[in-house]
């Protein structure tokens, strides 16, 4: 396998070999072709052409120079006219120079051309600003090359009207922005312009200051400038005001501006001032006042005697005239405050540059405290409410610590009502029930004011009872006859007012057809139990029965009906008789009572005569017990009449 493999790979050789030869001429020529244009190629490579350049530009404008090169890149080079030395910074300033492209070609570096031109003077548009501050000269509007500005200028002013000026501006000199002098680069003229001069805005900031009074004046003659300047030159002088009195006032001084002539210029500026202010504080006097405290009882209460804090004198060489004259009567308290009056050297009344306050001492009446006593009242019932607030129905306790005072009055303001129901009132353990007799109070004092804030109440209670009614609801109880008795039971009947008093109550009952009523069941109830003290309190309050407007019991007869039998028969010339036969009537409806009969009589009759039929006729119906006693009346009894006729053949 391996000699075949090898055999195989060397034929293939042999047979490329074969190809080359056969074609070597045409691949010897094609290698010459090559080689000739790499060289060819190789030595134009970076050769410049299409070159161009102006013969001059005007300061600040670019110089438009042109170059291309063979398969190369092109970068100019300058020089200054007669220099020996090239550099790729184009120069800017006004001269004559020198340009050329240089290329990197395969051999080296190539260059083009060398062109020479010129960097020419430019015009330049001078213009001034037609408004300008004082002290400050009008701005400058040029058209200059890149970052130039005039650095140096002569004005000439000559008023044309109020504060407008024909101004003349001569240029010095132009820098660029490296400091450098590039006036020489500039065609310049002197320019004349109309323009208005302006007050010079400055904003000005007085300090401020500010103590508690002790009769000196205070002022702050310093201030700063916070926005713009004084022309150079120009000085301020201020007339500073002062405050000596407790207040506060504007620090804002009289101004006048001067230039360096001595000239009042103070019209040529726009002065702003700031806020500032100079205020004196009131100087605190603390004053200690004596104390007193007394139950209220009418009359004023004073206290003498006061003395200024050491801590908090009065200005030297014043004059304090101090007078207690504070007073209470009402309950309450109150500071034992002072009336003064300062002086100082002078005489002057300076008592509004202090604020007094009390350090000490306090006038408190407490109030009176008085016990009152309400009387206690019982009433029967008798639908309605009840009150004790009346003359006799309260008075001042013999156990009250205080009595009124002399010639004032207590008036009940309210009255404490109960009612008629128990619902709203409280238990107890001596009564079946009662209220508070809570009343309120007010005093009033012998010209008529309301002093009840004065006193202080306690109350000595009485009770409101009003003996209640008791209610008995009853659930009426009904059935038809059936020969058994009908009685009340506990869940037949329930005691709704007062709802914890138990009643005792017997009941009659009913046997025969009938009503019992609430009228008829006055004393069926016996007795009625209060649950905390378990005393019988049925006589001492009202026994009323409901009964939703019906019977109590009611017992309803019984239906039945009766009816009798029709009979036809042959005429035999005898009368007929309804009763003739057995089983002449029958309960047609209904039953009767277990044990109890009934007995009916039938009065119908056919006679001979009459050939056309009549009634079976019922004429009564009595119905009996056991014990053969007559109890129809327990029956709600109808009855339904047969016929007697003749039989037709």
């Amino acid at each position: 396998m391996l000699y075949h493999s090898y055999k195989e790979k060397l034929e293939q050789r042999m047979r490329t070999l074969d190809k080359i030869w056969k074609f070597r001429f045409l691949i010897l020529a094609a290698l010459v072709l090559l080689i000739a244009l790499i060289v060819t190629l190789c030595s134009v490579a970076g050769n410049i052409y299409a070159q161009s350049c102006p013969s001059a530009v005007e300061y600040g404008t670019p110089l438009d120079f042109r170059a291309k090169a063979v398969l190369g890149k092109v970068t100019p080079e300058y020089r200054a006219k007669g220099a020996a030395e090239w550099t790729s910074e184009q120069p800017v300033r006004v001269g004559d120079y020198e340009v050329r492209a240089v290329s990197d070609g395969a051999t080296g570096k190539k260059y083009g051309t060398v062109f020479s031109y010129s960097v020419l003077p430019r015009e330049a548009q001078i213009g001034l600003a037609d408004t300008f501050f004082y002290g400050e000269d009008p701005a400058v509007t040029a058209s200059l090359a890149y970052a130039d500005v005039v650095a140096d200028a002569e004005y000439d002013y000559r008023g044309k009207a109020d504060q407008t000026f024909e101004v003349t501006i001569r240029v010095n000199r132009i820098v660029n922005e490296a400091g450098e002098d590039v006036t020489d680069c500039y065609t310049l003229s002197a320019l004349m312009s109309e323009a208005e001069r302006l007050a010079r805005p400055v904003v000005l900031k007085a300090e401020s200051a500010k103590k508690v009074y002790d009769g000196t004046p205070l002022s702050a003659p310093a201030c700063s400038t916070e926005e713009g300047s004084l022309a150079a030159g120009d000085s301020m002088e201020c007339v500073w005001p002062s405050q000596t009195d407790v207040g506060k006032t504007d620090n804002t001084p009289a101004l006048v501006i001067r230039n360096g002539a001595g000239e009042d210029v103070t019209d040529l500026y726009a002065v702003e001032w700031l806020p500032s202010s100079l205020e004196v504080l009131p100087r605190e006097i603390v004053l200690h006042a004596a104390s007193a405290e007394k139950v209220y009882d009418g009359t004023p209460l004073t206290a003498e005697g006061v003395r200024p804090d050491e801590n908090t004198p009065f200005v030297s060489g014043h004059i304090a005239q101090i007078a207690v004259c504070a007073s209470i009567t009402r309950a309450g308290s109150i500071p034992n405050l002072p009336t003064y009056v300062v002086f100082d050297e002078t005489g002057r009344d300076v008592t509004a540059n202090y604020s007094f306050r009390s350090g000490s001492g306090m006038l408190t009446v407490t109030p009176r405290p008085i016990t009152v006593q309400t009387a206690s009242r019982t009433w029967i019932y008798d639908g309605n409410g009840h009150s004790a607030a009346g003359i006799g129905d309260y008075a001042v306790s013999a156990q009250s610590p205080y009595g009124l005072v002399e010639g004032q009055t207590l008036t009940p303001t309210n009255a404490s009502v109960i009612r008629n129901t128990l619902y709203s009132v409280t238990d107890s353990v001596t009564e079946v029930r009662y209220a508070e007799n809570a009343l309120l109070f007010t005093v009033t004092a012998e010209d008529g004011s309301d002093v009840t804030d004065c006193y202080a109440f306690s109350y000595e209670y009485g009770r409101l009872r009003i003996k209640t009614e008791i209610i008995v609801t009853f659930y009426p109880v009904s059935k038809y006859y059936d020969g058994t008795t009908l009685a009340l039971t506990e869940e037949d009947y329930a005691v709704v007012k007062p709802p914890d008093v138990a009643v005792e109550c017997s009941f009659p009952a009913l046997t025969d057809a009938g009503t019992i009523d609430t009228d008829q069941l006055d004393s069926a109830c016996v007795s009625a139990t209060d649950p905390v003290t378990g005393q019988d309190v049925m006589a001492d309050n009202r026994l009323r029965y409901e009964s939703f407007g019906r019977p109590v019991l009611e017992i309803l007869p019984r239906p039945i009906e009766v009816s009798s039998i029709s009979v036809s028969a042959e005429w035999n010339g005898s009368p007929l008789y309804g009763n003739s036969v057995s089983g002449a009537f029958w309960i047609s409806l209904g039953s009767l009572v277990v044990g109890q009969t009934i007995e009916v009589e039938l009065t119908g009759v056919l006679q001979p005569t009459q050939f056309y039929s009549v009634q079976n006729t019922i004429a009564s119906v009595t119905i009996r017990d056991r014990n053969g006693e007559d109890v129809t009346a327990n029956y709600d009894i109808s009855t339904k009449s047969g016929w007697l006729q003749w039989r037709q053949d």
